[in-house]
């Protein structure tokens, strides 16, 4: 018989119940990602109040993910900004660690991934649940889009490969109404 220990890895749970989930919004939201910005402004050339709408939401996305770690999935125009993000690997991983719940991973759906079990909500549909309840008010339609719709984002390139599952930019709300 050994005298070593057996060591248990702690549930999520465990590693999460003593954070507090306004704090992890605030240090969120106070984090510089002028650099990111800058090179999301120059990839897809969005105007400075866009720009600063895309940001507040991609850090409210990442702090919820951060919350729930591997709960939610991705749609809309903010995964370019996700995307955008991750290129700068230590200022993201920091950011990641700033908030506590590990680096948040990016797992982009395969094909047969995004086949919908109609018994069971989507991650993606979990998400906007858990935001509504945790942010008092409804995601912002042009940019977490909860059905099918029309590409109108700015972002688009309108390459037509999966545009109704992983298209970063389906929205209802004409584009003049959008800004």
């Amino acid at each position: 018989m050994s005298d070593v220990a057996e060591y248990r890895m702690p549930t999520m749970e465990e590693l999460m119940k003593d954070r507090d989930p306004k704090q992890t919004l605030a240090l969120a939201m106070d984090y510089d990602m002028s650099d990111v910005i800058a090179r999301y402004a120059e990839e897809t050339r969005l105007p400075p109040e866009v720009l600063k709408e895309h940001e507040r939401e991609i850090k409210r996305f990442l702090a919820l993910s951060s919350l729930h770690p591997g709960q939610y999935g991705m749609r809309g125009p903010l995964d370019e900004l996700w995307h955008t993000f991750i290129l700068f690997t230590s200022s993201y991983a920091r950011f990641c660690d700033r908030l506590g719940g590990g680096f948040i991973h990016h797992f982009p759906a395969t094909p047969s991934e995004r086949r919908v079990d109609p018994k069971k909500p989507s991650p993606y549909k979990i998400f906007l649940e858990d935001y509504e309840r945790f942010f008092e008010e409804a995601p912002p339609a042009h940019l977490w889009p909860s059905g099918p719709g029309q590409v109108m984002d700015p972002s688009c390139n309108k390459c037509g490969n999966f545009c109704n599952q992983t298209c970063a930019a389906i929205v209802f709300d004409e584009p003049s109404q959008r800004y």
